[in-house]
């Protein structure tokens, strides 16, 4: 009963440790200013987006891997919200480049079986880019916290190394595409100030409202009239 009542006290403190994470990792994120949503990510993101691919496919791999020796090793029981936490990673990013051919038949297997209401809701593309860097993010953390021991059980302890490095990498090249998106966003009142410094220009311009005035050839009370009474 001792060691029952510690699981369950240690089980909750992990819980909480999670909740946290998560609650503080969407304190920063949420207030950020968010690009504009798009089925495709603009040009100068190409390289981030490349590099965000193969983390993807580096974190498929890994999580199969992890999830297989986990249950021939005994390590499931520990390890089961890590690999959902990877899954919830991967299914983002697989998501966010459902149009790729690398990741459409995976798409098209997810869309309909667990995530038939993602896809119905039309979910994709840069949308999926901050679940997956926030995902990402949480798995590398919590992995690195509490799966450290892993590493001395090999093969396990292998795949949750690659694991490591695929979600750190995904995580960082997210964040590079969202700021590079986010420097390509006008800022507020550009499109504004634009329209107001043209107005000025017109009305400083020679030939203006003024100078047209002062061109004309009409000269007032010059004109004969027509007299009263004559």
């Amino acid at each position: 009963s001792v060691l029952g009542t510690f699981h369950s006290l240690t089980t909750k403190a992990l819980l909480d440790a999670r909740a946290a994470c998560l609650a503080g990792i969407f304190t920063m994120v949420i207030p950020m200013q968010m690009p504009a949503v798009s089925a495709h990510f603009p040009a100068p993101t190409d390289g981030a987006v490349k590099r965000m691919k193969f983390s993807i496919m580096g974190c498929g791999i890994s999580m199969v891997g992890r999830l297989v020796c986990a249950i021939a090793q005994g390590f499931l029981g520990q390890d089961f919200f890590g690999i959902l936490n990877m899954l919830l990673s991967f299914t983002a990013g697989v998501f966010m480049f459902k149009e790729d051919e690398r990741f459409a038949s995976v798409y098209k297997c997810m869309a309909s079986s667990l995530c038939q209401t993602c896809a119905a809701q039309g979910m994709g593309g840069t949308q999926c880019l901050m679940p997956f860097l926030v995902f990402s993010a949480i798995s590398f953390i919590l992995d690195l916290i509490l799966r450290m021991g892993a590493l001395a059980y090999p093969p396990y302890g292998i795949f949750v190394l690659m694991s490591w490095i695929s979600q750190a990498a995904g995580a960082y090249f997210a964040w590079t595409a969202f700021k590079i998106m986010r420097d390509l966003e006008p800022t507020e009142g550009t499109e504004m100030g634009g329209g107001f410094a043209l107005q000025g220009d017109q009305s400083e311009a020679p030939g203006g409202p003024s100078q047209a005035v002062q061109g004309s050839s009409f000269t007032p009370f010059t004109g004969s009239g027509t007299r009263l009474g004559g």
